[in-house]
């Protein structure tokens, strides 16, 4: 058996100062066999005799470096003949491979001892796994809420760090460090709920400390420890809202009449903005349902929007509303694209324009600072009104939940909840509707036994 060690890229015509290390791979020929194995060692190679296979004294500790390399031969070298002894005969490659596989290099490489993050740098991996979560998803990592928001966490974090003496790693969070955080907080004025949300994202970095035993610190999970919320008013427009800013002539205006369309769609089908820009012909499709009609049942077509949604990759199907079927046809189904700011800029100088200027009172926290705030409607709307007010708007009109849910996409209750924008009298009007309902269905029922 002879042994070598040769050197994976020997870089002639390098300069020794623009060199780079280079792995020493391991050549074992025996008979016509060889065998190339990986020594775990690197070197510059001009630092390296080829001629004698061993590092030059320029190296330093060239001296272990070099019984190093001749124990790992003597290594080989036994191995060799103990596995002759042992099967009564020669390896093949493949055999020997796996040989030294079991024998030598698995028990010789060293545990990696765990790297920590800082709990600040952890909010870097966090991201990181977000960027990669979106990219498999086919989805822009350019403009999404997630990834921000914990860069903001970060930075917060940063200054927080930098302005307190409680200090910031994960030994360091207790519900000391928690009020003191939300102090930071306050003093920024930030609104209870960005508060919250700044609150859940901290915490959501602290369960993936636990999750990669970074930390054994599971203080966050204490119901002090808590992200506060109060419910932020919150506006839709009803029927005739919509049908008055429908029938407003924007002719003279083209990007507020496109505005306009955009947003009344948003309002008839319950999609994003984003899902907008996608819609295209080959999207509609049709579908029979059953009506009833003095007790004779029978079949109808009708138009459905299939539309598989940008932000929860789920498939919904939507009833064409002939306002929405009138405005896909106006743009020959290739409807204006515009940005969300844009959208949230022009939306409510459209609603202006049209009248919508209702005086919307309530009450606004930022910091520990309680404030009555008096806003007409129409600053209040934004591209995500739309889906409230469709939300809203069947909801009021007695339309199951599970119905609508399937329409906007929501998996849960709670969150669907949220696109309900009604006061306690028009909660009290949605179950009176239902009564109602209910007694005309029984008094048609009277009616047709008599009539029987």
């Amino acid at each position: 058996m002879k042994i070598n060690f040769n050197l994976r890229e020997v870089q002639n015509g390098i300069k020794a100062a623009e060199q780079k290390e280079t792995p020493i791979n391991l050549v074992i020929r025996w008979k016509n066999l060889k065998l190339v194995r990986p020594t775990g060692k690197t070197v510059l190679p001009s630092k390296w005799n080829f001629d004698k296979q061993k590092a030059k004294k320029s190296l330093e500790h060239y001296s272990t470096f070099n019984s190093n390399l001749h124990k790992l031969e003597s290594k080989i070298l036994e191995a060799f003949e103990t596995f002759k002894i042992e099967k009564q005969r020669e390896p093949n490659s493949k055999e020997f491979k796996e040989y030294l596989i079991e024998k030598i290099e698995s028990p010789s490489k060293p545990k990696e001892e765990m790297k920590i993050p800082a709990l600040i740098e952890l909010t870097l991996v966090k991201i990181d796994t977000e960027r990669k979560r979106l990219l498999s998803e086919g989805r822009s990592t350019s403009r999404t809420t997630t990834i921000y928001s914990y860069r903001r966490l970060r930075e917060l974090l940063v200054e927080f760090n930098e302005a307190s003496k409680i200090g910031i790693d994960y030994e360091d969070i207790t519900i000391d460090w928690y009020y003191e955080f939300k102090d930071f907080l306050n003093s920024k004025n930030y609104s209870i709920n960005y508060q919250g949300k700044i609150i859940k994202d901290f915490k959501t970095i602290m369960n993936l400390a636990n999750e990669k035993g970074f930390t054994t610190n599971k203080i966050h999970k204490n119901s002090k420890f808590r992200k506060d919320q109060v419910k932020t008013y919150q506006t839709y427009l009803n029927e005739q809202e919509i049908q008055q800013l429908y029938a407003f002539d924007f002719s003279d205006n083209i990007k507020l009449c496109q505005v306009r369309d955009l947003f009344v769609i948003a309002c008839r089908t319950g999609l994003r903005i984003s899902d907008l820009k996608q819609i295209k012909k080959d999207q509609i499709i049709k579908s029979k349902i059953r009506i009833k009609e003095v007790e004779i049942e029978t079949e109808i077509e009708r138009n459905f929007l299939r539309v598989v949604t940008q932000k929860t990759k789920t498939e919904v199907d939507i009833p064409l509303h002939q306002d929405v079927s009138e405005i896909l046809t106006k743009y020959n189904f290739k409807l204006p694209s515009l940005s969300d700011q844009n959208f949230n800029l022009y939306v409510k100088e459209v609603c202006s324009s049209a009248g919508l200027n209702e005086l919307c009172t309530f009450t606004q926290s930022k910091g520990k600072l309680i404030t009555r705030i008096e806003k007409p409607k129409y600053e209040l709307i934004s591209s995500h009104t739309g889906r409230r007010s469709f939300a809203t708007n069947h909801y009021k009109q007695g339309f199951p939940l599970i119905s609508i849910m399937a329409i906007t996409g929501h998996s849960k209750v709670k969150d669907f909840m949220n696109y309900i924008v009604l006061d306690a009298n028009e909660h009290a009007k949605v179950l009176a509707y239902h009564y109602y309902k209910l007694e005309e269905e029984k008094r048609a029922a009277k009616q047709h036994l008599k009539l029987a």
